[in-house]
């Protein structure tokens, strides 16, 4: 077993050994009609219509490339705005993965962490404006990342 550091005593802690791809997800992507999929109504991560239309935006230009996850019974565990996205774009199915063997507290814990993650990470604006260069070079619109006037404002979301 690995061990690492309990953060709060600096003791060590057996993590159980796991195999983390293989053991709650199903092992294929399918495609679902959107209609057969079943969005959560206390989804607490709300989503403007200017976010959709961008996303819509990268779907339509790039394709559906991150599944949506849900349960057995078709509930949506993560995607609910690339559900909605789709539904903008008139796009009826949507590629997902089948997850299993959490609980619904399991499940809840992690749609939050999920949508909670990427509020905690920060950018590096000196690589960011490299890809954004090597973008403009390729003939990429910038508008694509979800960013605006980089140039001027390189946090403007």
């Amino acid at each position: 077993m690995r061990k690492r550091a309990n953060r709060a005593e600096g003791r060590p802690v057996a993590l159980e050994r796991r195999n983390y791809l293989a053991g709650n997800l199903g092992d294929k992507v399918e495609t679902v009609a959107i209609k057969d999929l079943i969005l959560n109504p206390k989804h607490a991560r709300k989503h403007s219509s200017e976010q959709l239309h961008r996303l819509e935006r990268c779907l339509v230009k790039y394709g559906f490339l991150v599944p949506v996850l849900k349960d057995a019974s078709g509930h949506v565990i993560c995607g609910h705005a690339r559900i909605a996205a789709a539904n903008m774009a008139g796009i009826t199915s949507v590629p997902a993965l089948t997850v299993s063997g959490l609980t619904e507290a399991q499940i809840r814990a992690f749609t939050i962490a999920e949508n909670r993650m990427s509020d905690l990470a920060a950018w590096d604006y000196g690589l960011l404006r490299e890809h954004f260069e090597v973008l403009l070079i390729e003939g990429i619109d910038i508008e694509d990342t979800g960013f605006q006037h980089w140039r001027s404002r390189p946090d403007n979301r």
